[in-house]
């Protein structure tokens, strides 16, 4: 095991020619009934081992998109490995191809359900994928910037669909609140705005203002002494030079005319 991982290091050429002499050895044992499961289980990790870099050059195709290499090779390596154990040379078919789609699957299976930050249905990111590959391979053929209109037409989509699968990338990624923009050392949590609760209230002052003018001046002074200073009613008769009883008698007078006043629907605006 140890001599094939130092193979890593050989030219591309070398790690071919290993990667089909694993191959030849697994398509003979497989077609042997006498072959031991232990034997078919070596060759089949030999094989593994020898094919690591080819599906290392697979997941290298995949690089810049937001996802580690490290964590892209670890994906290609699981898929290698499934690959290989399910391989049978009885259907005819090669083994590099077969393994190459595997990993190429895979990782795209792993890109399509882990990491997008929101969940964003299939079809909508293959489309998303589709625009941004055809956008990238128009400039590489005009030479020049391509209008959405253009990679539409391409596609064969609606500009609605491609603007849609365009915009369904802002959804790969999130940032985190904890975390500062690249022009400042605040976090974006510390910088975001408090819920006023003054906010609430001024609806409600705005329909005490309407109601407090159809009272006369008495009456508003006696309510403003008696709820916006928090006096007694015996503190505001002697203020105002009545009985407490008159106080009382005038606060719920105009306690229930400001009731009245509120359940009359207010006119439109012309």
């Amino acid at each position: 095991m140890s001599s094939l991982l130092n193979h890593h290091e050989d030219s591309r050429d070398e790690c071919d020619e290993q990667l089909r002499r694993c191959v030849r050895e697994l398509r003979t044992a497989l077609s042997s009934a006498e072959t031991a499961d232990a034997e078919r289980e070596r060759l089949v990790e030999q094989l593994c081992v020898a094919a690591l870099p080819m599906a290392y050059r697979v997941a290298a195709r995949y690089r810049n998109r937001g996802v580690p290499t490290g964590e892209l090779r670890q994906v290609a390596a699981l898929a290698l490995v499934g690959a290989a154990r399910r391989y049978d040379p009885c259907r005819g078919t090669d083994f590099v191809p077969y393994a190459v789609t595997s990993v190429r699957g895979e990782i795209r299976k792993y890109f399509r359900d882990f990491t997008w930050s929101t969940h964003v249905p299939r079809r909508l990111q293959e489309r998303h994928l589709a625009v941004r590959n055809r956008t990238e391979s128009l400039t590489t053929e005009l030479g020049r910037k391509v209008g959405l209109e253009e990679v539409a037409a391409s596609l064969g989509m609606t500009l609605e669909e491609a603007t849609e699968a365009e915009q369904i990338g802002e959804l790969y990624s999130c940032e985190s609140l904890d975390s500062s923009p690249s022009d400042s050392t605040v976090a974006r949590i510390d910088a975001l705005g408090e819920c006023d609760a003054g906010l609430s209230r001024v609806e409600h002052r705005h329909e005490l203002s309407r109601l407090m003018v159809t009272l006369d001046e008495r009456q508003r002074t006696l309510l403003w002494l008696r709820y916006f200073h928090q006096m007694s009613q015996s503190e505001i008769a002697e203020q105002v030079g009545l009985s407490q009883m008159h106080v009382s008698r005038l606060l719920r007078q105009s306690l229930e005319h400001l009731r009245k006043q509120a359940s009359v629907p207010v006119p439109a605006a012309a």
